[in-house]
């Protein structure tokens, strides 16, 4: 059975090279008979197309409850609108031709605009049924403001008897051609990837309906033997879509529709890189390039015939732009350059001007073989590209095999884990990672690295590991029998824009216990001396170096914290004095502790400040080290040297009231003294004393007792 299926595939594509050359051959010829029969047409659409919609509209709603993607969504509207609108095109055959190919035109442009958005449609929907009466109803709406505006007269002229297609209509249906084929493509290129015969089928369906839409398009006869061409190209790839609605459902086991290999040929990125990869302006400058350059080519041309007259060949000024854009920009813009040349030309310079319709046979021919030869050259030049960069690869895998025997040779001399890894999956490790995580070399190649990665932290390792960009990042790592470890990952792609990395893991669970424990050690020591407001610092007792410090520290001197580990405390702390240091050096090293010892420091505006110092050597997981702590008790100190202030002060006014006491006590005695003289005279003479003294009188009272 499968062998059947993979010869039907190959063979799949023998109609649309046989039918794509036959509408050739009739385009050139442009025999002029006309044959339209209502019912046959309606018996087609039914059978082809109606059925076929149906078909796939139900298993894609189907399947888009279920799945709740929007591309599947996008994917039944698509299809229900080519059925809607052909059938409504085939009920107005008998009516005028331009009401039907209006409304046939407009049809596909909608179907083929929906495919191609179920493509960049990406997420799951909510509430699914609403969504999907929403998007059926609007199609339907669609479908029926298209046939009222058709039937009303609303529409500009689509086609013209004799002629064929004015440019409203080449416009419509080349915009729909070159949505279906991108869709088409896409399709077909994750089947290559991917081998899924739903995939394929629907490729080769869309295709068919690209060539059978670009049919009808060239068409200058309504139902003529062109036309009718068309639209049995059409027919073919509704057979081929119907095909691949059943493909599907024999690959789900059920009827429904999967869109699981374009979603992972989406999130691998192998899906349209330029879009995927966020390089929006390199797609545009591409594909623009295409276009500015049949502009110059055209304008050259008009410049030159206005200069020496007409007879210039047609495709003169084109030929050489093709090849440049087919070398520079690749076989994308070259294909765009070559429709826009067939345009132009066939618009602006082949009989009649100003139409899209050619009216020589040679002329005609003359387009097709200069759209063959540029495809063949188009094809060559982009074959070149390949083999070019398939050659580029090949030196880089040279280069890759190269680095990774070296590589391989120092990993199993280094003490680190070296792992090379993929989109997520280990490629190759070395004995020291195996042994490192529990397992054995032969389990590791092939597991899933989020299976190593403690659950808590796969979402920053996502974060900081992505493609072509280098990494370092701890994070806890699971071993084989559920135990933990903390590692250090350093990571890089093997070189620049490639998807695979090498990564250097290194076992930092002994250094992560021992940072805890300084820690623990230090907040111990804070809280003896000083408590949590202090500044504090870590350092070694061989070289100084400092191991940590905490954010008080960081403050006083004005670092950050890379800026400071590993460095001297010297190098930081901006002594004064730095005597007072080397002392303070001394008498740790003989004493093995300070405590309390005053200094003056600089903090990082250079103002002084003075610093209640004390240190400690400890001994943590075999290294002795030094824990230092500094409080700043700069206002202490000048609230200090206030209070001294005002008591020299207070005793200079004691000395100054001591001394006016004695003055003023003097005086008083002397007074006294002659107050007393002046009395004793006045006793003498016999008169009585002038003063009356208390204690005089006093001393009278107590003799008189």
């Amino acid at each position: 059975m499968n062998i059947f299926h993979q010869w039907a595939g190959r063979l799949a594509w023998v109609p649309v090279a046989v039918l794509a050359a036959a509408m050739a051959a009739l385009w050139i010829a442009n025999p002029q008979t006309s044959y339209e029969s209502p019912g046959l047409l309606l018996a087609l659409n039914v059978v082809f197309t109606w059925l076929v919609s149906l078909s796939i509209s139900f298993l894609a709603a189907r399947s888009f409850l279920i799945n709740r993607q929007p591309g599947l969504l996008m994917f039944g509207c698509g299809t229900l609108l080519w059925g809607l609108a052909s059938m409504c095109a085939a009920a107005l055959i008998t009516a005028t031709g331009n009401q039907t190919i209006t409304v046939h035109n407009l049809g596909a442009l909608g179907a083929a605009l929906c495919h191609l958005c179920g493509f960049f449609w990406r997420g799951r929907l909510r509430q699914p049924g609403r969504w999907l009466a929403a998007g059926y109803s609007v199609v339907a709406a669609i479908v029926a403001f298209a046939v009222w505006a058709a039937t009303t007269g609303h529409t500009p002229v689509f086609f013209v008897e004799g002629q064929g297609g004015t440019i409203v209509r080449q416009i419509v249906l080349g915009s729909a051609i070159g949505m279906f084929a991108l869709a088409s493509s896409l399709m077909l290129e994750i089947n290559w990837r991917r081998p899924s015969a739903f995939l394929r089928w629907y490729g080769m369906g869309l295709t068919l309906l690209a060539a059978g839409l670009a049919g009808v398009m060239l068409q200058s006869v309504h139902g003529g033997l062109l036309g009718w061409t068309g639209r049995i190209t059409q027919y073919l790839g509704g057979a081929y879509l119907f095909i691949a609605a059943a493909a599907a459902a024999r690959e789900a086991g059920t009827w429904k529709i999967s869109l699981a290999a374009f979603e992972e040929a989406w999130r691998r990125k192998e899906l349209l890189p330029s879009f995927q990869n966020r390089q929006h302006l390199r797609f545009v400058l591409r594909y623009g390039s295409a276009v500015v350059a049949v502009a110059l080519a055209f304008g050259l041309r008009q410049l030159i015939t206005t200069r020496v007259g007409p007879g210039i060949p047609p495709y003169l000024m084109f030929a050489a732009t093709g090849l440049i854009v087919a070398l520079f920009s690749g076989f994308g813009p070259a294909m765009l350059a070559l429709l826009l040349t067939d345009l132009v030309v066939a618009y602006w310079i082949l009989p009649p001007a100003g139409q899209f319709y050619v009216e020589s046979p040679a002329d005609r021919l003359g387009m097709l073989i200069y759209s063959g030869v540029s495809l063949f050259f188009n094809t060559i030049v982009e074959l070149y590209r390949r083999n070019r960069d398939k050659a580029a690869a090949y030196d880089r895998d040279v280069s890759t095999r190269e680095i990774r025997e070296r590589l391989a040779t120092f990993a199993e001399a280094t003490f680190e884990g070296i792992v090379e890894s993929e989109s997520g999956r280990i490629l190759d490790c070395n004995e020291q990672f195996a042994r490192m995580l529990g397992y054995s070399m032969e389990e590791m190649k092939g597991m899933d690295i989020a299976r190593m990665i403690a659950p808590e932290d796969l979402a920053k390792v996502a974060a900081n590991i992505r493609p072509g960009l280098e990494s370092v990042i701890e994070h806890t790592a699971l071993r084989k029998d559920g135990s933990r470890i903390v590692v250090e990952a350093h990571g890089r792609p093997i070189f620049p824009g490639s998807k695979r990395r090498h990564t250097a893991i290194r076992d930092i669970t002994a250094r992560k216990r021992a940072e805890e424990e300084l820690r623990v050690a230090s907040d111990k020591f804070l809280k003896a001396f000083h408590g949590n407001a202090a500044a504090m610092t870590i350092s070694r007792i061989e070289d100084g170096r400092i191991l940590d410090v905490n954010e008080r520290w960081l403050e006083l001197v004005g670092a950050r914290r890379d800026e400071v580990i590993g460095k001297t405390a010297a190098e930081h702390g901006r002594w004064k004095n730095l005597e007072d240091r080397a002392a303070i050096m001394r008498k740790l090293q003989r004493d093995g502790t300070v405590r309390d010892q005053e200094c003056t420091c600089l903090n990082k505006d250079g103002e002084e400040w003075v610093a209640l110092f004390s240190a400690q050597t400890i001994v943590i997981n075999g290294e002795r080290v030094i824990i230092s702590s500094a409080i700043d008790i700069t206002a202490r100190k000048r609230a200090e040297e206030e209070l001294r202030r005002r008591m020299q002060e207070l005793e200079r006014a004691n000395a100054d009231l001591a001394r006016f006491n004695r003055v003023a006590v003097g005086r008083e005695l002397r007074m006294i003294e002659l107050k007393k003289e002046v009395n004793d005279a006045c006793r003498q003479a016999g008169q009585p004393v002038r003063y009356a003294l208390e204690f005089e009188r006093e001393s009278q009272t107590e003799m008189a007792k």
